[in-house]
């Protein structure tokens, strides 16, 4: 099993570092986390389910992910886990020409990375966290040596103070969306002004989480997509959430004539689900969505499109996602 961590973003690591979905590791801003506890598989199968053929979209939009987290090492001080995943994005536009270059690309997108994170945590309440993965985001993931690359996040937290708690730290990957290949420097902050809430914050990014015994909010803005997520747990190992917000992916896809330029994929959303505990090591969650406002296009870094900007069909969809504890 291969695994997906692309696209980490300038000062958009620290809160998602902590909070990120565990399937949703191919969108930019995203970085894998190091994992403790038992090891999972995940599952997650998205598809359109409104589509009828036309000239803006021969087929629904589908998406799957998997991704395998394996702990290695949890004690006091030290823990370790690998991050193993994979996603592929299949946009249902074939023959799509993209770019000032009049190129046609293959619209069956992949990401598939292997990564290793380790982190150590004092009894002052300071930690440090390191994470490194090969990976490559591509229609043809590590067929061209200019679509593999390595990424590498490490973060320092400094002694926190009764409320405030300070983060340093640095940022190098080849597809995080701007400022591709190069070193980002990584400053934020995080405020508890009780047991309830927490606010992360630096420039540019926002987290605010509140939660109690049932309900957990969260809210994270970047500079390449924002969303709020509303999760609130029933007994009998029920459970229902609602998300809205804004996403990105890129995909540095082989036919490219620059080094520089990749596709990216734009979309807005709005879904709820409900999710049940099968059993003490089965999970699974159902949900319906709806997108809107879809975009294809090529470029260096996002929100600066190059030729056509072509616009998806937005449709309703449906997810499937799974959860085995081994």
């Amino acid at each position: 099993m291969w695994g997906v961590t692309i696209c980490m973003l300038f000062f958009a690591i620290i809160p998602i570092l902590l909070w990120s979905s565990a399937t949703n590791a191919s969108l930019l801003g995203t970085v894998p986390r190091v994992d403790t506890g038992q090891v999972r598989l995940l599952t997650e199968m998205q598809s359109d389910l409104w589509t009828s053929p036309n000239q803006e979209k021969a087929d629904p939009l589908r998406r799957y992910n998997l991704a395998g987290k394996l702990p290695v090492l949890f004690n006091d001080r030290w823990s370790a886990s690998l991050n193993l995943e994979a996603e592929g994005l299949r946009i249902g536009r074939p023959g799509l020409i993209i770019g000032n270059d009049a190129i046609e690309v293959n619209t069956d997108l992949r990401s598939q990375s292997a990564g290793v994170g380790v982190q150590r945590r004092d009894e002052d309440g300071s930690w440090f966290s390191l994470f490194g993965s090969y990976e490559s985001a591509s229609n043809e993931p590590f067929k061209d040596k200019r679509d593999r690359y390595f990424a590498g996040t490490a973060i320092y937290a400094f002694e926190p103070s009764e409320k405030w708690q300070w983060i340093v730290g640095a940022n190098q990957s080849n597809n995080r969306g701007i400022r591709n290949g190069q070193i980002m420097p990584i400053g934020g902050v995080f405020y508890r002004p009780n047991l309830n809430l927490t606010v992360a914050f630096g420039l540019p990014f926002l987290l605010i989480e509140w939660k109690n015994e049932s309900s957990v909010f969260n809210l994270t803005a970047t500079l390449v997509g924002i969303e709020g997520n509303l999760r609130k747990d029933f007994a009998n190992d029920f459970f229902y959430q609602f998300k809205s917000g804004l996403s990105s992916r890129a995909y540095l896809h082989n036919d490219r004539i620059k080094d520089k330029n990749r596709i990216f994929f734009e979309e807005k959303y709005i879904e709820g689900g409900v999710g049940v505990r099968l059993s003490a090591r089965t999970h699974t969650v159902l949900v319906i969505g709806q997108s809107f406002d879809r975009r294809v296009y090529e470029a260096e870094a996002i929100f600066k499109k190059t030729g056509t900007d072509h616009r998806i069909k937005a449709d309703l969809y449906g997810t499937l996602g799974l959860e085995f504890i081994l």
